[in-house]
């Protein structure tokens, strides 16, 4: 079965292509949905929930934002280094929209200088 242009599986596999990570790689950072989910619905076999949907979409979206924060691309299968900068780009972001405190911005910026060095 074929994905709809517009629908969330096709956004997704569409992101995951320009940010040049696979399906694959992508699975390692993916938490809201089984991997036999996850492939399914990429296959036009099972639609993902909206809920599942928006939670992958906004992981894809803090993907592209390292990648344009880091300037070049990224080894997507250099899992740790990249998990480490995406919490903590999180928990910054958190920090600063809630309290307004700055206190995770060098931490943020150095695993995000880590990621542009791999």
């Amino acid at each position: 079965m074929s994905l709809a242009t517009l629908s969330p599986e096709m956004q997704i596999k569409n992101r995951l292509r320009a940010l040049g990570c696979s399906e694959n790689e992508f699975s390692a950072y993916n938490c809201f949905v089984t991997k036999t989910k996850f492939y399914n619905a990429l296959r036009g076999e099972k639609s993902l929930s909206r809920e599942e949907a928006e939670r992958v979409l906004g992981l894809i979206t803090e993907m592209e934002s390292l990648q344009k924060d880091c300037g070049l691309p990224i080894r997507w299968a250099d899992h740790d280094t990249i998990e480490i900068a995406l919490v903590l780009r999180r928990v910054q972001s958190i920090a600063l929209d809630l309290y307004e405190d700055h206190r995770f911005d060098q931490q943020a910026e150095q695993a995000t200088g880590a990621v542009a060095k791999q």
